[in-house]
């Protein structure tokens, strides 16, 4: 190898290093700069996600408390025995009192707390008096 190819290709090494640097710094650099807007965008999403959550959540708590809302304005009426009870040591002293119950067939809520009614009033000495039957009109 003579001196000027020798020079030549050593001239060429150094501007290849001198460009794989500076190709290493521009890489390094975009790196680092897209790095950080990648963080900024994962943050903005993770807040936007944070919010629709909270969004979220709020409305399952609404829902719940609409359900809620709902199941008691159209829960069965019921009576348990420490109601029964209190309801039965009230009217005993009506004690003797002929009653009765009437609700529709087809109204089953009624007839379960009507049960409940019933029980109460036994309970209180109060005497169930049967309806022999109905009649139509019309």
């Amino acid at each position: 190898m003579t001196l000027a190819a020798a020079s030549f290709w050593n001239s060429a090494a150094n501007l290849g290093l001198l460009g794989s640097a500076i190709l290493l710094f521009l890489a390094t650099f975009v790196l680092w700069q897209t790095a950080d807007r990648k963080e900024e965008l994962w943050d903005a999403d993770k807040a936007d996600a944070n919010l629709k959550i909270a969004e979220l959540n709020k409305e399952a708590a609404n829902a719940k408390l609409e359900t809620e809302r709902l199941r008691l304005r159209f829960a069965w009426r019921t009576m348990d025995k420490d109601q029964r009870s209190r309801i039965s040591s009230k009217l005993k002293k009506y004690s003797g009192q002929r009653f009765e119950i009437v609700t529709y067939t087809s109204d089953i809520e009624a007839a379960n707390f009507g049960a409940k009614i019933h029980e109460a009033l036994r309970d209180a000495g109060w005497i169930y008096v049967k309806i022999a039957s109905w009649q139509t009109v019309g």
